[in-house]
């Protein structure tokens, strides 16, 4: 906070074309959960296929809202108030490595709870291992990973979230 004022702007989201796109592909890959959810008869399955629905539902959403960009910015002015902004390094890493143990640790306890169904879903799987490096990467601004995310000939901005929801989606309609 910038003297209790916060500097975040909701236009910030990504309303390119390409943005739009990605949007759009959430919602369908969301879609398309939600029906492999309905019809599959193994409980443990149509549970997995109903949390990935809501959870591209929920990333749907952010991707135009573009929340994470409003807490990395109370985070930010936290720091600042706080006088160790300057410091940041370490909680940056802490961060980036906690989302990774808790994708790490999601995909664990998933994995459990599908064993023996695990080659039904296992793009699914991968898909979501993508995306939650992904949203790990950019949940923090390391600019060593920003730059590899951001530039480059093939930015990972973008086809990482896609081919983990081409990996999802093509799942969800095997």
């Amino acid at each position: 906070m910038n003297g209790g004022t916060l500097n975040w702007r909701p236009e910030i989201g990504d309303p390119t074309v390409l943005g739009w796109s990605i949007t759009i592909a959430y919602a369908a890959t969301a879609w398309l959960c939600w029906r492999a959810s309905k019809r599959d008869t193994t409980p443990a399955v149509a549970r997995f296929w109903t949390a990935l629905a809501v959870g591209l539902a929920l990333l749907c959403v952010n991707k135009q809202l573009d929340l994470q960009t409003l807490v990395t910015e109370i985070a930010r002015n936290t720091a600042k108030e706080q006088g160790w902004y300057a410091h940041r390094r370490p909680v940056q890493v802490a961060a980036v490595l906690g989302c990774l143990a808790i994708v790490a640790i999601g995909a664990a306890l998933t994995v459990r709870a599908l064993r023996g169904n695990l080659r039904r879903v296992w793009p699914a799987l991968a898909g979501v291992a993508v995306l939650g490096c992904y949203i790990a990467v950019r949940t923090t601004s390391l600019h060593e990973l920003d730059e590899l995310v951001i530039t480059g000939p093939f930015p990972m901005k973008w086809w990482t979230e896609l081919l983990g929801l081409a990996l999802i989606a093509w799942s969800a309609r095997a």
